[in-house]
């Protein structure tokens, strides 16, 4: 016990040392183990915090996953981005793709990284693999929607260079 004891001073004095104590502008701070055991905000509740999260990490997985009184960190939300927002305007985007553009399709776009320089090439893209895009039993399941605008973008080399499409 003495020994998990001096260790987490020890952790405690070599974060100030470095200036790794501080209040985190990151929105998933504040949750977790750590933030269970002290939960005040304060040099000493803060470095209590991180002793606990760096012996006991569970802070990683609870960001990430949305467990433990965390947000979900704006890292792995934003890889969900082109999924929510087929499955908000699923219709609409639909609709979009088969008449070759229009904002839900240009929007759809940008949440899959595509510069607005190849919008144009992204709607005809679309259009021209619209069956392949929404044929099967899966034609209304927004993920496989996703996942098979992906495969298009990453086939197509301009728009593989232009669209920074995350892996969700």
């Amino acid at each position: 016990m003495r020994k998990l004891f001096a260790s987490s001073w020890l952790f405690a004095l070599l974060s100030l040392l470095h200036g790794n104590v501080s209040y985190s502008d990151d929105s998933s701070y504040g949750c977790g183990l750590g933030s269970i055991v002290a939960p005040q905000k304060s040099l000493v509740s803060t470095t209590t915090a991180m002793a606990v999260d760096y012996f006991i990490p569970s802070r990683i997985s609870a960001t990430t996953t949305g467990t433990s009184g965390c947000a979900r960190h704006s890292l792995v939300m934003k890889g969900k981005m082109p999924q929510h927002y087929a499955e908000a305007n699923f219709e609409n985007l639909k609709q979009g793709i088969a008449m070759g553009g229009g904002a839900y399709v240009q929007v759809f776009g940008r949440t899959l990284g595509c510069s607005d320089q190849v919008y144009s090439r992204f709607s005809r893209a679309m259009q021209e693999n619209f069956q392949s895009i929404f044929e099967g039993s899966e034609a209304t399941n927004a993920n496989s929607t996703v996942k098979r605008v992906k495969n298009i973008i990453k086939h197509d080399p301009i728009l593989a260079k232009n669209c920074s499409i995350q892996q969700a």
